[in-house]
């Protein structure tokens, strides 16, 4: 099993995306957007506090290397990178747009992909 480390990208969070807002918050992690300094992409980047009672590394780590080899799946979002700090991870993510919790599942839509041209 891979460890978090060996799922990391290279650098920081803020030398490669520029977080803006929040998008969202859940039991132990908040999600806001950013976006690509190198190519303007949007993006979502969970963050996740390293503290919280609730955070199993190894599980993070499962469900991590699980998404990246699944890419371009058609209902699982992409990773773009993973990066971590002495406190947090952040997972920046393909960004989504979806419905309202009433609408079907099945209406989330997807923003154009990088591959899309």
């Amino acid at each position: 099993m891979p460890r978090l480390e060996d799922l990391l990208t290279p650098g920081t969070l803020k030398d490669d995306f520029e977080v803006t807002k929040h998008l969202g918050a859940g039991a132990f992690s908040e999600v806001k957007l950013a976006k690509s300094r190198a190519t303007g992409q949007k993006c979502a980047v969970k963050i996740l506090a390293r503290n919280h009672a609730e955070f199993n590394e190894e599980l993070l780590v499962l469900e991590v290397d699980f998404m990246m080899r699944v890419k371009d799946h058609p209902n699982i979002v992409d990773i773009h990178a993973v990066y971590a700090d002495a406190d947090t991870v952040y997972i920046v993510m393909e960004h989504t747009c979806a419905p309202p919790a009433s609408s079907p599942r099945s209406a989330i839509c997807r923003l154009p992909s990088k591959n899309s041209a």
